[in-house]
C-alpha cells in the first residue's frame, strides 16, 4: 500500500493528540530512496522533507486545547 501519510487527515476533524516520530536526521536525498531500516530516518537536506509536509496539514486538525508532539534535532531548525 502506498500513499500519503497525509491523506488520513479530514478537513473539519479535531484530534486531541498527535504524536509524530517522521524521518528527521539530515543527509543526503539519495539516503532516503529505497527501502529498508535507513530509509526510515532519512529526513533530507535539514531533515525536514517530511516535517514541512506535514506541518501546514496537523495544524487544522488539532482540537483546541489539544497537543502535537513531533521528534525533531536542532539541524532541523525548528521554528
Amino acid at each position: 500500500l502506498r500513499g500519503s501519510f497525509t491523506d488520513m487527515f479530514r478537513e473539519g476533524a479535531e484530534i486531541d493528540i498527535v504524536v509524530c516520530n517522521p524521518p528527521y536526521v539530515p543527509g543526503d536525498k539519495e539516503e532516503m530512496e529505497g527501502c529498508g531500516i535507513s530509509v526510515s530516518w532519512a529526513g533530507g537536506d535539514r531533515g525536514r522533507e517530511v516535517i514541512d509536509i506535514l506541518l501546514p496539514k496537523v495544524w487544522p486538525i488539532i482540537a483546541r486545547g489539544g497537543f502535537f508532539y513531533l521528534v525533531c534535532l536542532a539541524e532541523n531548525e525548528p521554528e
